[in-house]
């Protein structure tokens, strides 16, 4: 397994994610340390895949099959939604490429 972790620092406090393995289970450990407050840490395995691409092949038959528009897809498939992953995604490679310097990403909440 390969060791991956991410730290996302904002206004109101720290997100850490760390890839690992927890009662058999792979998945991920989230802490979130609050600037006031107590840390709290959550394990979520691993899931998400599925249920992003079951969503995005029923979205594709709806247009292809039923003649529906981009616009009636699920909100997970806007492009709103592909240009915010893009944005986070091309910071993290930006503060790698720059030894962990952190990234400042703004994203449209509309």
């Amino acid at each position: 397994m390969r060791k991956m972790f991410w730290r996302v620092v904002g206004s109101l406090g720290t997100v850490e994610a760390e890839r690992t393995v927890q009662n058999g289970q792979h998945g991920y450990k989230t802490t979130y340390q609050p600037a006031k407050g107590e840390t709290q840490e959550v394990f979520g395995p691993f899931a998400g895949v599925y249920e992003e691409l079951r969503v995005f092949a029923k979205d594709v038959a709806k247009c292809v099959f039923q003649g529906l528009s981009g616009e009636e897809a699920d909100k997970r498939s806007s492009v709103l939604e592909a240009m915010r992953d893009v944005a986070v995604i091309e910071a993290m490679i930006n503060s790698s490429d720059n030894k962990g310097t952190p990234k400042v990403v703004e994203i449209a909440l509309t």
